[in-house]
């Protein structure tokens, strides 16, 4: 049938998601979801919090829009333009807090199809009948991490009754990066991948294992004494916890020169730091340092070094594949590439500020598909570090090694040593 809506090419991070979401088996492309409990403010009934995740809705076109898969590619439009379609298929039934984790389980297994239904689902969560928090689904397409803070402080602000300005535009930033300018940009973010691939280390074994491993490492360590540590070094945390980072590599893999996959959320300009859709991309680099080099020096380079990446991050999602695979063919093949996810709360953000032993739990991936190595730092609080990988060079033994240099190094970095619990 034919769509009566003006649609447009997608933006290339939707691209991005699209191109990934391909490439999983029908199964599992539940894992493009992303899973959020939000904290409600006391006092409000589920109509009013329904009434400001609705306003939401209409506020944002990336939860109303839809997508179009045919020869010509992929292209979306805005499939709702009123509140009752916008909430179409969204609101599921209320759960009770005894029943959250199950619910959350379930729900985010929800394979949601992008061509005919709304890209999100949301469930308010009461104890004794009253609401308390909200769960909510959102598809990969539709938001990234930094996205959903967006989302859950605007609906904090909502329901407090503010006004809210005008939210930027998806399908504008999409026009803008298929002009004749942002076709300029892809081309030399093409350029900068070829350059970096053809530095990337070698290896003449096979670099799977075909076991996954994965673990989080809670470091204990409070927020505000890692940002504290990062600034006397004048650069970012996520910048210290890469190089923490390429460091556990180095012990674990007796190497000193890695492939890093930085992920990053490109919102580098005034009307996409707020903008709620996906940007996320790799942005590649080659890191190779002395290994017996001070952390301190060593994160002044990978500063550099990320900066360089980052003005390149935004890439025809086709291209990077294409290329990720050419140079895994070669003989022998180029390293997978080392992923890197910092979603790190800003200094000031609220933490209590005191310091705990640390720990590792360790257990076997929900997720099957995605990067080989990926290694995902979550800071509000305090910091947590999830690995997950089927890398050859990964053992139990080796990853535990590779949690305590990590620690090590995050310790000294906050003047916080606290023991293994």
């Amino acid at each position: 049938m034919d769509n009566p809506q003006p649609t447009y090419p997608v933006t290339i991070g939707q691209m991005s998601v699209l191109h990934d979401l391909h490439m999983m088996p029908p199964d599992r492309q539940w894992e493009a979801n992303l899973t959020f409990t939000w904290d409600l403010p006391a006092g409000h009934t589920e109509d009013e919090v329904w009434a400001a995740l609705t306003k939401l809705a209409m506020r944002h076109e990336s939860m109303r829009l839809r997508y179009i898969f045919d020869d010509d590619g992929i292209r979306m439009y805005v499939a709702a333009h009123d509140a009752e379609a916008a909430m179409k298929g969204v609101r599921r039934p209320p759960t009770d807090l005894a029943d959250l984790e199950t619910a959350a389980y379930d729900l985010n297994r929800t394979i949601i199809d992008l061509t005919s239904e709304m890209s999100w689902l949301a469930s308010v969560v009461t104890d004794g009948g009253e609401p308390v928090k909200v769960l909510i689904v959102v598809h990969h397409t539709t938001a990234d991490g930094a996205a959903s803070l967006v989302l859950q402080e605007e609906l904090q602000a909502l329901l407090a009754g503010e006004e809210l300005p005008p939210a930027s535009s998806v399908i504008a930033l999409s026009q803008r990066q298929h002009s004749p300018e942002g076709a300029a940009r892809l081309r030399a973010a093409q350029r900068y991948w070829k350059r970096t691939m053809e530095a990337t280390p070698r290896r003449p074994v096979e670099a799977r294992s075909g076991k996954y491993l994965g673990g989080t490492l809670s470091t204990g360590i409070p927020l505000p004494r890692l940002h504290e540590g990062a600034e006397k070094l004048n650069v970012s945390l996520p910048t210290c916890i890469l190089t923490a980072y390429y460091r556990g590599l180095c012990k674990v893999t007796g190497g000193n020169a890695h492939l890093i996959l930085y992920m990053t959320n490109n919102r580098f300009e005034v009307d996409t730091i707020r903008m709620v859709t996906s940007f996320v991309q790799y942005a590649p680099m080659v890191l190779a340092f002395d290994p017996d080099e001070p952390f301190e020096s060593m994160v002044d380079k990978a500063h550099w070094k990320s900066f360089s990446a980052l003005k390149y991050s935004v890439c025809d999602p086709v291209f990077v594949g294409g290329i990720l695979d050419e140079y895994s063919k070669l003989d022998p093949p180029t390293e997978p590439g080392f992923s890197f996810n910092p979603m790190i709360a800003p200094p000031g953000f609220p933490s209590d500020n005191i310091s705990r032993p640390w720990s590792i739990e360790y257990a076997v991936p929900t997720r099957a598909t995605g990067p080989q190595v990926y290694q995902i730092a979550r800071g509000l609080s305090s910091l947590e570090i999830e690995m997950r990988t089927d890398f050859q060079d990964f053992t139990p033994e080796s990853l535990d090694a590779f949690f305590v240099s990590v620690q090590e190094d995050l310790q000294a970095l906050s003047g916080t040593y606290e023991p293994r619990a």
